[in-house]
């Protein structure tokens, strides 16, 4: 089915693009030939417009397009591949045309609970619920982190600043920035060291996120693989504080060898710190062998878990 020519406005067809009706007659592929064709138009600076709210009602209708209303509330629609990738095109878009960084967390941000429904595999529904902003976010996750990452810093000291909003969406937003800046070497040589100077800028406030431990374990790993030299540089602002959490990390009487030695997979990041914080690291790693190590390894059982935490563990302290 071929769209008319009456309905190749592009911001006109905007309310029909997710809608369930089979008889829009609306082809996808042509859609997408037709948003590309408005991609070509705004780069040849042609599309002059009010091209900010045009970009904001492409963003809201990407968003809006992913649900629809059910009996108990809003229920996550079944997107077939060519709508995804028709909203991802669209999500383009609009980030040419302009959407501030504040508009799209805005949108992630927003907690209007979604109802999933999966079908198990002894054919079940399974349903779960989730938030609008969480569900946009791992739908579109590549062209939103691509939009993201180009604003590193701001988006970082925005999330920052709203972090009583929702705690979880936002650890998962700081996290997927820096995952997506780490694994592309593009984006980590032109990106990277913004989102790392403004993770590290707000690490207290990072660190205060109420996630588990795993989070900032994880998210300290991350900074490290950017550049870790500051791990080393006590007159660094952020050195304290992420050396601090790390030596608490050792400390923790809670946390079993098992999540310790994940801890230990960075000690020697911390290698080289200066005496008086040297100290402090032999003192938390001292602390950890008492807490943790038997007297012998025969106290323990070959091949049983503990004993192959112990070696793990070992192995990383030599």
């Amino acid at each position: 089915m071929m769209i008319s020519n009456r309905s190749e406005d592009l911001f006109s067809i905007l309310p029909m693009l997710f809608s369930d009706e089979s008889d829009l007659g609306l082809d996808h592929v042509q859609l997408q030939h037709l948003v590309n064709g408005y991609k070509q138009l705004q780069k040849a600076k042609l599309l002059t417009r009010q091209t900010t709210n045009q970009a904001l009602s492409i963003l809201d209708f990407v968003m809006r397009g992913l649900v629809r209303r059910g009996e108990d509330g809003q229920e996550a629609r079944k997107m077939t591949p060519s709508e995804i990738d028709l909203g991802q095109r669209l999500l383009e878009l609009a980030f040419q045309l302009g959407v501030q960084t504040n508009s799209l967390i805005d949108c992630l941000l927003k907690t209007t609970p979604v109802v999933s429904s999966t079908r198990t595999l002894t054919s079940r529904l399974s349903a779960s619920q989730t938030s609008l902003g969480v569900l946009f976010l791992t739908t579109y996750k590549q062209p939103i982190m691509d939009q993201l990452v180009k604003h590193g810093q701001d988006t970082v000291y925005e999330l920052s600043d709203r972090v009583r909003e929702d705690r979880g969406t936002i650890g998962m937003i700081i996290y997927g920035l820096l995952e997506h800046a780490v694994g592309n070497r593009e984006i980590r040589k032109r990106y990277g060291m913004a989102i790392y100077s403004a993770v590290l800028t707000q690490w207290e406030t990072l660190s205060n996120l109420g996630q588990e431990d795993d989070f900032m374990l994880n998210l300290m790993k991350k900074v490290l693989q950017i550049d870790f030299k500051f791990a080393t540089d006590p007159t660094h602002l952020a050195f304290c504080p992420v050396f601090n959490q790390y030596l608490s990390m050792l400390r923790d009487p809670k946390k079993p060898l098992a999540w310790k030695t994940q801890v230990l997979d960075v000690l020697y990041f911390f290698a080289n710190v200066p005496e008086k914080e040297e100290k402090e690291l032999k003192s938390a790693l001292d602390l950890l062998v008492a807490n943790h190590f038997p007297l012998k390894s025969t106290d323990l059982d070959a091949g049983s878990p503990r004993y192959n935490d112990y070696i793990m563990a070992l192995n990383k302290v030599k």
